[in-house]
């Protein structure tokens, strides 16, 4: 089985408001991590990865359009988007998931205070929020 290749993003990739500065939004074939400690991270479209995508701890994820992993979402603090927020498996924050659409994941979608989307939160298994 090949490994997927890690895709890792710094505070060097980010401008002074905090996003991502590459590109408006971010497609990556593999595994997406996104380093400690960087507050809220901005992508003004969407970001997908088709492995696992990871906040580390007291970094957030914030896209104006969608955060999609084939596998997992994962974030020390939350992750938010315009549309959707999806996962093959899961969807997990520290704080909050929310989204202005859809939040789906394909086992469980679990957050230390509140699971929030306009229309739908879709598990195949389990939603599970603090408060």
């Amino acid at each position: 089985m090949t490994q997927l290749p890690i895709l890792r993003i710094t505070r060097r990739d980010l401008n002074d408001k905090s996003e991502y500065t590459a590109s408006d939004s971010l497609e990556f074939d593999g595994h997406i991590e996104i380093a400690a400690n960087l507050g809220c991270v901005r992508f003004r479209g969407s970001i997908k990865a088709s492995g696992w995508l990871r906040a580390l701890a007291g970094t957030s994820v914030e896209a104006g359009t969608s955060v999609e992993a084939g596998e997992s979402v994962e974030a020390g603090e939350s992750v938010k988007a315009g549309w959707s927020v999806k996962a093959g498996t899961s969807v997990k924050a520290g704080t909050s998931v929310e989204a202005g659409e859809s939040v789906e994941a394909g086992e469980s979608v679990k957050a230390g205070w509140s699971v929030e989307a306009g229309e739908s939160v879709k598990a195949g298994w389990s939603v599970k929020a603090g408060t």
